[in-house]
C-alpha cells in the first residue's frame, strides 16, 4: 500500500476545512457547558436560601444533641460502651490523637524557624527532591553523563515532537 501525495495547496484546504469542522464543534461544546452551567446556578441560586436555613438548623441541632449527650452520658453509656444506636443511627464518644496546631497567624515557615532557633531543629521536617532543572543543565554542560546518573536511578530524555492544535473562537457556523 502506498501512501497518495497531494499538493500543498490541497492539503492546505483539506486542513483548513478539518480544523472549521473542529472548530464548530468545539464552540458548540462550551455554548452546551456554558447553558448547564447557567442552568445549575439558576436551579442552586433558586435552593441556596432554604440549604442555608436548614444547614443552619441542622448545626443548631447537632450542638443541642452533643450537649444532651454529654450531660447524660452515664445514662445513655453503660458500662464500657462508647456508642449507643437508635432507631436512626448511632450517637457516641471517641477519643482522638492529640493535634499540632500553629497559632492563628503563624505560618509553618516562621514556626520552623523558630525551632531551629530554639535548637530543636529534629522537630521539623526537610522535604529533598531531584533538582530537575539542574539536571538537565549539568548534562547539557557535559558535567554528568548518562551513566552517573542511571547509576542514581535518574534519565534524562530528549525532547520530543508532539502534535498541537490551537482553535480559534468559532462564531456559530453550521457544519456538522
Amino acid at each position: 500500500m502506498g501512501t497518495q501525495v497531494i499538493t500543498p495547496s490541497r492539503a492546505m484546504s483539506v486542513l483548513g476545512e478539518k480544523m472549521g469542522r473542529l472548530a464548530h464543534k468545539r464552540f458548540e461544546m462550551e455554548r452546551l457547558e456554558s447553558e448547564v452551567n447557567s442552568r445549575v446556578e439558576a436551579v442552586r441560586s433558586v435552593y441556596a436560601a432554604r440549604l442555608a436555613s436548614l444547614r443552619s438548623v441542622v448545626e443548631h441541632m447537632e450542638g443541642e444533641l452533643e450537649q444532651f449527650c454529654r450531660r447524660e452520658r452515664e445514662a445513655l453509656m453503660t458500662g464500657d460502651a462508647k456508642s449507643v444506636r437508635t432507631p436512626h443511627g448511632r450517637v457516641g464518644f471517641r477519643l482522638t490523637g492529640g493535634q499540632v496546631l500553629l497559632d492563628e497567624g503563624r505560618d509553618p515557615e516562621d514556626a520552623c524557624r523558630t525551632l531551629r532557633e530554639r535548637n530543636l531543629s529534629h522537630l521539623v521536617r526537610v522535604h529533598e527532591s531531584p533538582d530537575r532543572t539542574g539536571i538537565r543543565k549539568a548534562v547539557v554542560d557535559g558535567e554528568v553523563g548518562a551513566e552517573q546518573l542511571a547509576a542514581c536511578g535518574i534519565r534524562v530524555t530528549d525532547g520530543e515532537e508532539v502534535f498541537y492544535c490551537v482553535v480559534e473562537r468559532a462564531e456559530g457556523g453550521s457544519e456538522s
